[in-house]
């Protein structure tokens, strides 16, 4: 997957600290809390299709009401309202995010990490610190921060956090160890944690 920009005539989700949406470019704010749960959860779906009734237990935690399924109807059209139809998509009984055309950080920074880990394989180290720097700036504050109290949030959160401290100290060890005059050595670019 090659990174993307934001698009200025599509959707923007970022996860990377507190929720931020964009649509065409303009701010759009997600007041409700379990809109904003319903979002980040199908956004974290990256794309796959989930079970209107798991998305129900997720969101609701525990506390499900009798009511829960309706409401989940409400909070998703309300969504498409603000977001455009075209991205929330039905499937028989489930909802997902047609990812054409939106940008989700935590796919993007996902993406750079591992473009610079092939970069690293290849011994394009200059290469590969520059998509750790772009990706480690994605962040924006602690990740998915509006929903860190859900199981889910936490669960979910901790692959991204995982990345990054991953990707930091390749970054920095590439940063203060390689000698850009000299081709780096395998030795150079593996000499930090996985």
């Amino acid at each position: 997957m090659t990174p993307r920009e934001p698009s200025s005539s599509g959707l923007s989700i970022g996860l990377l600290g507190p929720l931020s949406v964009t649509v065409a470019g303009r701010e759009v704010v997600i007041s409700d809390a379990r809109r904003r749960d319903v979002l980040i959860r199908l956004a974290l779906n990256e794309g796959r299709p989930l079970e209107s009734s798991r998305l129900v237990g997720s969101v609701w935690e525990g506390d499900v009401p009798a009511g829960a399924p309706n409401s989940l109807q409400a909070h998703v059209g309300y969504l498409r309202r603000q977001l455009g139809g075209e991205w929330l998509v039905t499937e028989g009984r489930a909802y997902r995010f047609d990812l054409t055309g939106v940008t989700v950080d935590s796919i993007e920074f996902e993406a750079e990490v591992a473009a610079a880990r092939v970069a690293m394989e290849d011994l394009r180290a200059v290469e590969a610190v520059g998509l750790l720097r772009s990706a480690l700036a994605r962040w924006r504050g602690p990740v998915q921060i509006d929903v860190i109290d859900h199981s889910w949030g936490q669960a979910e959160g901790t692959e991204s956090p995982r990345a990054r401290w991953q990707a930091t100290p390749n970054a920095t060890a590439w940063r203060g160890e390689v000698n850009f005059s000299r081709r780096p050595s395998p030795r150079d670019l593996t000499s930090c944690p996985p």
